[in-house]
C-alpha cells in the first residue's frame, strides 16, 4: 500500500454484521501425518464457491454480493475471450474479530484503516475445462493504476503504485480494472474472503495438512511448525499463509500455492465439500466474510464446483507471475524509495496465453515418435522386476530404461512370482504426474496404487514387454525458472506439498 494519503475513502463495507459472537478456534491443532499429503487444486476458489452454494440452499441468499463490474461501464477493457477468469483476493479485513482474536491470531488489535488486499490471485479455467491456471500478482507489484474518478467524481489521473493500493484507492471496481490493465486479461467474476471467512472455512475441514522441510519459528506471524507434515488449523493456518519473515514474500506465495493444493486434496478426499452438513456450524461466518460480484449466480457457483472437480490434478498449475527485480526502489508520490516488485518482460508472454486461452504448458514440436510429458525421465527412479519369468528380461528392461534416462534405483531382480503376461507399475498416489512419463514410456502397463512407496516406482515386467517408447519433455511458457531475480516455481496440483 502508498504510505500516503489515498485520493479515495475506503472500499465498500456494506456487510459489517456482527459475527464475533459465533465460535472459531484459535489454538493451534496438530496431528503428524504419517505420509506425506499430495495433490490439490484450484481450492479456494472451490471452497468458497461451494460454501456460496450452500448457503443459497440453506438460507435462500447468496454471499454478499457488491456491483465490481458496473463502474467499469464506458472504460476501456481487454477483448472477453474463451474461457473463464476469476480475480480471488484474500484481504486483511478483521471484521467479526475481537481484538482478543486479533492477538491471537497476531494480526494485531486495534483500530485500522481500510481493508488491504493481502493476497491476490488470477484464477483462469480453459475454455475446454481440462485446464485451471492459478496466478499470484504479488501485492507489491508496481503496476499503473488507472485514471479513475474520486469519491467526490473528480477524476484522478493514472499513476504508479503497488497494485493492493488500487483497492484503498478506489475499491474492488479499481483493483479489477487495474489487474486487467497490467495483465491484458478480461475478469469474468470476482470473489474475495477475509480473515475471517478463511478461519472458518478450514476449521469446516478440521484442519489441512502442511509440510515443512525444516522448523519454522516466525515471531512476528506466531507461526511454530515442527520439520515434516502437521495439519494446521486456527492461528497456525493463518500464519503459515501470511508470514513472509521466515523466507520472503516469494516463500510466501509458494507457501499459499502448497496450502491450496493441501486444501483440495483434503476436501475431495473427505467428501466435506458438498456436505452441507459438514458446512453448517461455520455457514452464518462464512457467508458473513464471502464477497462476490452480482454476476455470480447460484448456477454458476454450482457450475464452476463441477467442473473443479472434473479437472485432473496435473492440468491444475500454480506460480507466481515472473519478476524481474524483487526489491524495486522507487518514489510513490511523496514517498521516497519505496520498495516494490516488478515484472518480468517474461509475464507478457504468460498474460497472453491465458488471454487467448492456450495452456502455458506447451508440447514441443513433434518428431513423430516423442509423446510430449512434463516430467523428465531423469527425475523418475524406478526398481525393476521380472515378473514374466523369462531369462535376463529385468537386465534387459532396465537398460533399456536408463538409455532412455530414467533412474534405475538397485540391481534388476526376478520377482516373487513369474509367468505375468502384463506389465505392472506400482506407484504411490503422490507422484501421478510421474507416472504419466512412464505410461507413456510402457503404453499398454497397468497400474496399481501402492501407498508409501514415495517417489520410487515399482515395475514388474510381464512378457509383454516390446521396449520403452521415448518421451519429450514439454516447454512452458514461464521458460527458466530458477534464476535469483525470480524465484518462480510452476507447480502442478500432483506435486507433493513437500516439494
Amino acid at each position: 500500500m502508498s504510505d500516503q494519503t489515498p485520493d479515495l475513502a475506503s472500499p465498500d463495507e456494506l456487510h459489517d454484521a456482527d459475527v464475533s459472537s459465533l465460535p472459531i478456534n484459535l489454538t493451534p491443532r496438530r496431528r503428524n501425518v504419517g505420509r506425506l499429503v499430495t495433490a490439490g487444486g484450484a481450492a479456494l476458489v472451490l471452497l468458497v464457491a461451494t460454501v456460496g452454494f450452500v448457503a443459497v440452499n440453506r438460507y435462500g441468499s447468496m454471499t454478499h454480493q457488491t456491483d465490481v463490474f458496473g463502474p467499469l461501464a464506458g472504460t476501456k477493457r481487454p477483448i472477453d475471450g474463451p474461457g473463464l477468469d476469476i480475480l480471488l483476493v484474500g484481504t486483511d479485513r478483521r471484521l467479526g474479530l475481537t481484538p482478543p482474536q486479533q492477538r491471537a491470531l497476531h494480526v494485531g488489535a486495534g483500530k485500522y484503516g481500510p481493508p488491504r488486499p493481502d493476497s491476490i490471485m488470477l484464477v483462469h479455467l480453459s475454455e475446454s475445462g481440462d485446464e485451471v491456471t492459478v496466478v499470484s500478482l504479488p501485492r507489491e507489484s508496481y503496476v499503473e493504476i488507472p485514471a479513475h474518478p474520486n469519491i467526490r467524481g473528480i477524476p484522478v489521473a493514472a499513476r504508479k503504485d503497488r497494485l493492493n493500493s488500487a483497492y484503498l484507492l478506489g475499491g474492488r471496481p479499481l483493483l479489477v480494472q487495474t489487474v486487467e490493465a497490467a495483465t491484458g486479461v478480461h475478469i469474468d467474476h470476482y470473489l474475495e474472503v477475509d480473515f475471517r471467512g478463511f478461519l472458518t472455512m478450514v476449521e469446516a475441514l478440521d484442519g489441512v495438512p502442511v509440510c515443512v522441510t525444516k522448523a519454522i519459528k516466525d515471531k512476528p506471524s506466531g507461526l511454530s511448525l515442527a520439520a515434516g507434515t502437521t495439519v494446521v488449523a486456527g492461528r497456525e493456518a493463518l500464519s503459515y499463509v501470511r508470514a513472509r519473515a521466515v523466507d520472503s514474500e516469494f516463500g510466501r506465495l509458494a507457501r499459499q500455492h502448497r496450502f491450496l493444493s493441501s486444501l483440495v486434496q483434503k476436501v475431495t478426499s473427505t467428501g466435506t465439500l458438498i456436505n452441507p452438513l459438514a458446512l453448517n456450524s461455520v455457514l452464518d461466518a462464512a457467508s458473513a466474510s464471502i464477497t462476490t460480484d452480482e454476476g455470480l449466480t447460484r448456477d454458476d457457483l454450482l457450475a464452476l464446483g463441477a467442473r473443479l472437480r472434473s479437472i485432473d490434478l496435473a492440468d491444475i498449475l500454480f506460480f507466481t507471475v515472473p519478476i524481474d527485480k524483487p526489491n524495486y526502489r522507487v518514489d510513490i508520490g511523496k514517498a521516497k524509495n519505496q520498495s516494490t516488485m516488478l515484472w518480468s518482460d517474461q509475464s507478457k508472454a504468460v498474460f497472453a496465453k491465458l488471454a487467448a486461452d492456450e495452456p502455458l504448458l506447451r508440447a514441443p514440436a513433434a518428431d513423430g515418435s516423442a509423446t510430449a510429458v512434463r516430467v523428465a525421465p531423469s527425475q523418475v527412479r524406478i526398481k525393476v522386476y521380472n515378473a514374466a519369468g523369462v531369462s535376463g528380461l529385468a537386465k534387459r528392461v532396465a537398460d533399456d530404461l536408463a538409455a532412455s534416462g530414467y533412474a534405475i534405483i538397485g540391481k534388476p531382480q526376478n520377482a516373487k512370482t513369474s509367468g505375468a503376461t502384463t506389465t505392472v507399475i506400482e506407484y504411490d498416489p503422490g507422484f501421478d504426474q510421474s507416472l504419466k512419463t512412464l505410461q507413456a514410456a510402457l503404453p499398454g502397463a497397468q497400474t496399481k496404487v501402492v501407498k508409501g512407496l514415495g517417489n520410487t516406482f515399482v515395475l514388474l515386467v510381464g512378457s509383454d514387454y516390446t521396449g520403452v517408447r521415448p518421451v519429450s519433455v514439454s516447454a512452458n511458457a514461464l521458460g527458466p525458472t530458477t534464476s535469483i531475480k525470480s524465484p518462480t516455481r510452476l507447480r502442478t496440483a500432483a506435486d507433493s506439498i513437500c516439494k
